[in-house]
């Protein structure tokens, strides 16, 4: 239906830890100058993660209040079996987009 060139697909780990990295993946898949800079960000501590700077002061826009909150442990031997039934549709997916992701292995 679609080929790889008119998919991209973005690293949601990379981008709450590095967003200027993966913005800039964004603009040169959909062929846009690179305008978003590093000064566009601030760090918020109490997130824990980036939040959109504007107007180039300390004013912040980030993620609602549900983003950034701490998750639930899960059974180490549920994360194993869920891994383990999942592999096989990580790796066809991985084979999709060309690229691989990080979270099969956390």
């Amino acid at each position: 239906l679609f080929s790889k060139n008119q998919i991209h697909v973005v690293d949601g780990d990379q981008f709450v830890y590095d967003p200027l990295q993966e913005l800039k993946k964004i603009e040169t898949f959909l062929g846009l100058p690179h305008l978003i800079r590093h000064d566009d960000f601030i760090y918020n501590v109490t997130k824990g993660f980036y939040c959109i700077r504007l107007d180039g002061n300390n004013m912040e826009k980030c993620l609602n209040k549900n983003k950034g909150r701490p998750h639930p442990d899960i059974n180490p031997i549920i994360i194993k079996r869920l891994r383990k039934f999942y592999e096989p549709y990580n790796k066809f997916f991985f084979s999709l987009v060309g690229r691989s992701f990080n979270w099969p292995n956390r």
